[in-house]
């Protein structure tokens, strides 16, 4: 709660009422009171520096359930707007690229480098699909035609 004047917040009042140091929240009240002024319930908090303030946003951002995340391929942090999970930002990454899109490609191609079991599959699943997409008379045995 804090003490309002003429629509707005009684700077003036929170100032004394801050210098009294009062511990009592009867006494808190008591105080605001005191000029029978009007009270509005609104949150008050009286920030006095930069650490107080980050701390009071990641508070606010806990009770809110915000989570932020790092990205995977720069390292930034940013929050997670909705309840789908990623790994990536939208960040630009390159060439007017984000690391949503370069990511989860430059992720893949290092684990291709790496696993062995992977690289066997890329070669198979290529042989497959490339006698799926190739013209249709491009498979048949070359030779004299038979009638």
């Amino acid at each position: 709660m804090a003490p309002v004047k003429k629509g707005a917040l009684d700077y003036e009042k929170v100032a004394e009422i801050h210098r009294e140091n009062i511990t009592d929240t009867r006494q808190t009240l008591e105080a605001i009171h005191e000029d029978r002024s009007k009270v509005s319930l609104l949150p008050y908090y009286h920030i006095q520096s930069l650490d107080e303030m980050l701390f009071l946003e990641f508070m606010e951002m806990l009770k809110r359930g915000i989570q932020v995340k790092r990205c995977r391929l720069c390292g930034r942090y940013f929050v997670l707007i909705d309840k789908r999970k990623r790994e990536y930002c939208g960040r630009e990454y390159s060439e007017g690229k984000t690391c949503q899109d370069v990511g989860p490609m430059l992720r893949y191609e290092q684990r291709l480098e790496t696993d062995t079991y992977l690289q066997k599959f890329e070669t198979e699943y290529n042989k497959i699909y490339s006698r799926f997409s190739a013209p249709t008379g491009s498979l048949l045995p070359s030779g004299p035609a038979r009638i």
